[in-house]
């Protein structure tokens, strides 16, 4: 890992007379640290961020005169996979508080389990100054920059930005447009040659890259050849190029639900909250009734005023930077919207405290009112030692950065006061900005519903973990959470760092050593780590751990609906996902975890028809369980042959999160068909060869037919399969040298370029025997004599 601590002359940056973010940042690792044990030179070199990039970006303003703004972008740590983390346009922008909100994402994507390392920009400017030309201007002027003081300053997996305050999905087009004129002018080759070509060709149409600077030509031809690509079954064509920047513009390559993931993801984790000690807090276990205050009503405090109230919140203060609104009985937020767009339509100033159906109060009111829950939404050092005695609330959850200061943080812990800390509670906007990158490197495209639900539980489960790790410390939230994030990041440098490893030789990194317990690994280099040192088997049986705790988890949620079901009627257990992503086997296991409850039958959709499936539910009643498997599960269909009070849906899919080398990523596409040619070869005695050309239409298939199904399943199962690449590459080597050879003989480049892919991803993984595979894995399905999917068939027949 790359770091850097450069020795540009100071600038001169607006003063703060508060706690420095920084300092904030710095005292939660280093109290984190102390509980921990972490070694003194490990905390060094967690706290020093790997780069610093300053800038000045000249503006030639609407009126003739250039004018210079400060900007900087600081990548914290890479260790776990590109740097992520959005871009500020303010006037309290500086490098500290940049720095800051840097290292707080580092903790936050380890928090919740994405392979991502931390990053921040931002530019020292009041955007309300500027026209929409002069934003722009800026706009491309500090992406240019940042290219040009560092041509892997940004990157698909290099360093991966996102809106933040005063930013947008506007903004971002401008963004992405200029990164890709960028690539063009340097002669960057990109992941397609044919796509470079084209850019080219745009670059030259438009006097060498000078253009209209609100127009997004690049971003424009890009997305066209993509979508033309799907069109015509070519999807082999990476997408990646799109990732380098996410929250953009679902037209343009977004993806739904972003705008509103931070405060969907802020909802999640109360709500989760509420369920494990809302009884304990006297709040009850649901937002019913509850009186909540937002402080700060941007992107943020809005989504979350307007979800809370969704969930049945009662919403009775809120404040912006110019005052605030206080209604004891609830405020209508309907109303609220609409008197600050008609404010902006008069060309006033929007503030919320001019709205005439509540009390006008100050800014930092709602701090200070007694209410259920406080969310503070704002910016940072909003709750200190000043304010924190005066909190009338029961829950605080932390919607903004670093609101709260160690000093305030101490006496909130004593007043009995829960805090939900920033790198849990607003990590939605990170988690969802995961899924716009994952679906441009895989030109997937999924809807609102689904990325709600993924959204939903990749938050359950982050808060999940740290109850757990703060329960067990006897810790409270923050420090559970910083714990988690600082051991996960301990992790990966002590991976990708042989020189710390050397150095801290002979003495423990930290009081949980690795030897004690196996991570799951996030990058490549922690994958071999494991292998060379003799501990592959036990990250086998860590995984399988973890692929039996997700199992009884969705077991307990299909029990839990089956005792409320209405009386009389059978229930359907609806199982699906893509291709060879493990649906047969996982079916079987549920089987046999609700044997004790109902009569099961398995039955398999595809094989034996929905017609037969509707016969075999006619004859059975309300003792009786289906569990039916396949492509057509949760077709529409099918979903008509029963209730929704009388059915679970789960849709089954592989989701890698192992960031590989020389710019790669692993995805469920890469594993899938690894496992495609596995399963073919074994049942249908085809050659490699044969799978690999029949893939990209059976992909698209996928992506046309089954990935839409995502959002009608009641929860999404995603195995989690580091450990198969190396036995893959042990299976595979030989037999894919073997297709290279038939796609050359064929003049087949579509299944070349695909073999190439294959070959990248298992360049530099090592090999492993296939021995200590757990027999009921998905893998070991595809390579036994006798798979999961038989013995249903047989079973149903049997049955049927």
């Amino acid at each position: 890992m790359k770091r850097n601590d450069p020795s540009q002359k100071k600038v001169s940056e607006p003063k703060n007379t508060a706690i420095s973010p920084l300092e904030v940042a710095h005292a939660q690792i280093a109290a984190t640290a102390e509980k921990i044990k972490l070694h003194p030179k490990l905390l060094d070199h967690l706290i020093q961020p790997c780069r610093v990039l300053e800038l000045d970006i000249p503006v030639v303003m609407d009126n003739g005169v250039k004018k210079t703004f400060k900007g900087w972008r600081v990548l914290h740590h890479n260790g776990r996979g590109a740097g992520k983390g959005g871009i500020r346009f303010a006037l309290a922008v500086n490098r500290e508080e940049v720095t800051a909100l840097a290292t707080w994402m580092s903790l936050k994507t380890a928090v919740v389990g994405i392979p991502y390392g931390g990053s921040k920009g931002g530019v020292h400017v009041d955007p309300r100054e500027l026209s929409q030309r002069e934003l722009a201007l800026l706009s491309r002027g500090y992406v240019s920059g940042l290219m040009e003081l560092d041509k892997r300053a940004l990157g698909p997996f290099e360093d991966i930005p996102a809106p933040d305050m005063n930013t947008n999905a506007t903004i971002m087009s401008w963004f992405v447009d200029e990164y890709l004129c960028c690539q063009v002018k340097n002669q960057r080759r990109f992941f397609d040659d044919t796509l470079f070509v084209a850019l080219n060709h745009v670059y030259e149409k438009h006097s060498r890259g000078k253009t209209d600077p609100l127009k997004t030509p690049y971003l424009d031809e890009y997305l066209r050849m993509i979508q033309e690509d799907i069109s015509n079954f070519r999807v082999e064509k990476q997408s990646a190029e799109i990732g380098v920047f996410t929250g953009k513009p679902v037209q343009l390559g977004g993806s739904v639900g972003r705008e509103k993931a931070t405060g969907q993801g802020v909802l999640f984790v109360a709500e989760e909250v509420l369920l494990r000690i809302g009884p304990k807090l006297k709040l009850g276990s649901t937002l019913n009734g509850l009186r909540v205050a937002v402080q700060g009503y941007g992107n943020v405090g809005s989504n979350c005023a307007r979800l809370f109230a969704k969930s049945g919140a009662r919403i009775v203060a809120i404040s912006d930077m110019w005052g605030g609104i206080y209604n004891p009985d609830g405020l209508d937020l309907g109303k609220l919207d609409q008197f600050l767009k008609n404010e902006q339509a008069q060309k006033r100033t929007p503030k919320v405290g001019s709205f005439p159906e509540g009390k006008p109060v100050g800014n930092e009111a709602p701090l200070e009112l007694e209410v259920d829950i406080l969310i503070p939404a704002a910016c940072e050092n909003q709750i200190t030692g000043k304010n924190a005695p005066l909190l009338k609330t029961k829950l605080v959850v932390e919607a903004a950065n670093g609101p709260t200061t160690p000093e305030a943080d101490r006496i909130l812990n004593e007043r009995g006061i829960v805090v939900v800390p920033d790198i849990l509670a607003n990590a939605g906007g990170v988690v969802v900005s995961y899924f716009e990158w994952l679906q441009n490197i895989t030109t997937e495209r999924w809807n609102e519903i689904s990325v709600e639900k993924m959204l939903q539980e990749r938050m359950r489960r982050a808060t999940a973990a740290v109850f757990e790790i703060s329960q067990e410390h006897r810790a409270t939230l923050r420090e559970g959470a910083n714990m988690l994030a600082v051991i996960k990041l301990a992790d990966s440098s002590l991976a990708e760092n042989p020189a710390l490893r050397a150095e801290l030789k002979g003495s423990h990194p930290y009081r949980q050593t690795a030897q004690d317990t196996i991570k799951m690994p996030e990058t490549l280099p922690q994958l071999q780590e494991i292998v060379q040192s003799g501990r592959f088997e036990q990250l086998v049986q860590a995984s399988h751990k973890y692929h039996v705790q997700e199992l009884d988890d969705i077991s307990a949620q299909i029990i839990k609906k089956l005792e409320a079901q209405p009386k009389g009627a059978p229930f359907l257990v609806l199982v699906t996902g893509p291709e060879t992503s493990g649906k047969q086997g996982f079916a079987c296991q549920i089987k046999n975890r609700l044997l004790n409850r109902r009569n099961v039958y398995l039955f398999d959709v595809d094989d034996l028809g929905v017609a037969a499936l509707q016969q075999l539910l006619a004859r059975l009643g309300g003792d009786d369980l289906v569990i039916a498997e396949g492509d057509k599960a949760l077709s529409a269909e099918t979903l008509q042959l029963i209730p929704e009070t009388n059915r679970f849906g789960i849709f089954i899919n592989t989701a890698p999160s192992l960031k590989l080398s020389n710019n790669l990523v692993l995805t469920s596409s890469d594993l899938r068909l690894l496992r495609q040619i596995l399963n073919q070869e074994r049942r249908q005695a085809m050659a490699p060869i044969a799978t690999i050309r029949s893939w990209p239409w059976k992909r698209c298939i996928q992506l046309r037919e089954i990935y839409p199904t995502w959002a009608t399943a009641d929860c999404t199962f995603n195995s989690y399969v580091a450990y198969e690449l190396p036995v893959l590459k042990h299976l595979l080597g030989r037999k894919l040298a073997i297709a290279m050879e038939a796609a050359i003989v064929d003049h087949n480049l579509v299944a070349l370029r695909i073999v190439h892919r294959l070959f990248d991803v298992l360049t530099d993984v090592p090999e492993v025997p296939p021995s200590i595979i757990p027999e009921d894995s998905v893998l070991q399905q595809l390579v036994s004599k006798h798979s999961a999917f038989e013995e249903m068939v047989r079973f149903a027949r049997h049955k049927g």
